[in-house]
């Protein structure tokens, strides 16, 4: 069986005008995501607790076992997160108004200042990685990124996180 020859030595890059490969745009991804990962906290909530409240206020006042199921982690790791987030301040429970037997969370006010905080802090690494950019290349990177979470998560107002409206609200004082 004779095999097609692409005319590209084995390993050879792309020509630039040839399209990125899936494979390829899933790693540069991925290398974003663990490099993100490595940058240090603004605060004093580990990851865990951050990712947490994050998705509890993406949600709104929502069950517990919602944000597990939303994180893919397990109740007992979320709760944990969710009494550590209580005793700091950031969140509240309620009774659920749907089922008197179970507890609904919400972030509190203080628990969006955190959110914009981790935000800023992370805006604020992105802004020195980029400096040198060009503004149509940070506008471009932006836009392609939103795109790209929208087409992955259809449903999920990608735009419409409160601790990023907590942010917009802030720099139109």
């Amino acid at each position: 069986m004779v095999q097609a020859n692409s005319g590209l030595a084995e390993n050879a890059e792309p020509e630039p005008d040839e399209p990125a490969s899936d494979d390829a745009l899933a790693h540069s991804l991925l290398s974003v995501v663990v490099l993100l990962k490595r940058l240090p906290l603004t605060g004093a909530l580990d990851r865990g607790s951050l990712f947490v409240l994050s998705e509890l206020a993406l949600q709104g006042p929502v069950r517990p076992s919602t944000i597990a199921a939303s994180l893919r982690l397990d109740l007992s790791t979320v709760s944990r997160h969710i009494r550590a987030l209580e005793d700091d301040g950031l969140v509240e429970r309620s009774v659920d108004p749907h089922d008197a037997r179970a507890q609904s969370i919400r972030v509190r006010p203080e628990g969006l200042v955190v959110l914009e905080q981790a935000f800023r802090g992370r805006a604020d690494h992105i802004g020195r990685a980029t400096h040198t950019w060009r503004p149509d290349e940070r506008e471009q990177l932006a836009a392609l990124l939103t795109r790209l979470a929208h087409d992955l998560y259809p449903d999920q107002p990608t735009s419409e996180h409160p601790a990023l409206k907590l942010h917009a609200r802030k720099e139109h004082l």
